[in-house]
């Protein structure tokens, strides 16, 4: 996932345009550490964030989105699955948490 997000960044950056375009863009890492009770279960968080502006013609403003993702979790176990029909199987299960 950290080459993936890599080379996601260097592409979003490469594509950024001049200060004199319509259409802005930016992206960069995200590190983020709960406070308080979310603490004691979560450590810290890595991510991603995705800035999108659009400079109407004529105006000194932009209008734009944002997105985030954080990830701060994954575990990967081997559990057994009884079915309907008493059949077990075992199953490797993948959690991934994000935010």
């Amino acid at each position: 996932m950290k080459t993936s997000l890599s080379i996601c960044l260097i592409l979003v950056n490469l594509a950024t345009f001049g200060q004199k375009s319509k259409l802005e863009m930016s992206a960069g890492y995200v590190f983020s550490m709960p406070r308080g009770p979310m603490n004691e279960t979560i450590k810290q968080a890595h991510g991603m964030v995705m800035d999108f502006y659009m400079r109407p013609k004529g105006k000194n403003y932009l209008l734009g989105a944002e997105m985030s993702v954080n990830s701060y979790g994954f575990d990967k176990t081997m559990q057994t699955y009884t079915f309907a029909d008493g059949t077990t199987a075992p199953m490797e299960i993948n959690v991934s948490n994000n935010m």
